[in-house]
């Protein structure tokens, strides 16, 4: 049997920690730490105690996870139990994952939504690249859809619409293109951080 069938469970008297791999039979039944010989609690209020630890051991996973196992319950229920356990005990309901990753993963998601607004709004909507008219001319700005291409056979896919963006009549579409994913990008960065602080 993988760790990851295992459950840690904490002494709340010695803090000594030992792994079970039933969760559901631990919790109905009476329970002795090993260490310290002192009762562990058990039942819902046991369950809510190891959670409460492992809140403040930043282990939220690992009480999520246990919640499921203990109780047999849905994901959504499980998740709503620990998320209640921390704002009733003011606890931060972290994710396990650090700042660092977090703030990595925030950027990878904006820049793929980014490149997906413009990549495909482009398509229905071609002045949504001109947010970045500012950025990259001076001049006279202009975009536009010059040409459609059809489908060349029955059953080949059709190359769409070619869309360019000119300043002072000179090309500028891939510049266009590339500012456009920045600037959405980094407008979805910064709603996900905003998000990110009114959920904590």
């Amino acid at each position: 049997m993988t760790k990851k069938k295992f459950h840690e469970i904490i002494c709340p008297n010695c803090d000594s920690s030992f792994w079970i791999n039933d969760a559901l039979n631990y919790f109905q039944n009476p329970q002795v730490c090993a260490n310290c010989k002192s009762e562990i609690k058990t039942g819902k209020a046991g369950l809510d105690e190891q959670i409460l630890i492992l809140l403040k051991r930043k282990a939220s996973i690992r009480a999520y996870k246990m919640v499921k196992a203990a109780t047999k319950c849905s994901k959504s229920v499980a998740k709503k139990r620990i998320k209640t356990a921390a704002k009733a005990n003011h606890v931060a309901y972290d994710t396990d994952v650090t700042p660092f990753v977090n703030f990595f993963l925030r950027i990878i998601v904006s820049g793929l939504l980014g490149l997906t607004l413009v990549g495909i709004g482009s398509i229905y909507y071609p002045n949504i690249q001109k947010i970045a008219a500012p950025v990259v001319c001076s001049g006279e700005f202009n975009i536009e859809v010059v040409e459609k291409l059809a489908t060349k056979e029955v059953g080949e896919r059709s190359k769409g619409a070619v869309i360019v963006a000119t300043c002072d009549d000179e090309d500028i579409s891939k510049e266009t293109f590339y500012a456009s994913v920045g600037m959405y990008s980094l407008g979805i960065f910064i709603l996900l951080s905003i998000r990110k602080l009114f959920t904590k």
